[in-house]
């Protein structure tokens, strides 16, 4: 496993950090994807952030390789954008519930 998520890392609040992690977990299970808790080092310290993962292969698509052959991908493409959208989603639920600790 990365140190740091495949799909994207987002800010721990400064509160109700179980919380959150339990709260993003069972959005994002159904995506096949997960939350994990990593403290990033940094020039002004370490601070804590959520590394989220993704396993569903559509996460690793990428047009600019795979367009090559459009109609072998156009499934994996459909499926990515989909799930791209799913997990932005995850993102905006987690934001609106915990942005007062962001």
């Amino acid at each position: 496993m990365n140190d740091f998520g495949n799909w994207t890392t987002i800010d721990c609040p400064t509160k109700n950090e179980e919380e959150a992690l339990i709260f993003l977990n069972k959005l994002l299970k159904p995506l096949n994807s997960e939350a994990r808790l990593k403290m990033n080092p940094h020039d002004f310290g370490a601070y804590p952030s959520f590394e989220i993962d993704c396993y569903d292969e559509a996460i690793d698509y990428n047009p600019e390789i795979d367009e090559e052959d459009p109609e072998e991908n156009k499934d994996l493409a459909t499926r990515h954008e989909e799930l791209i959208d799913k997990l932005n989603e995850v993102e905006k639920k987690y934001i609106k519930k915990f942005e007062e600790w962001l």
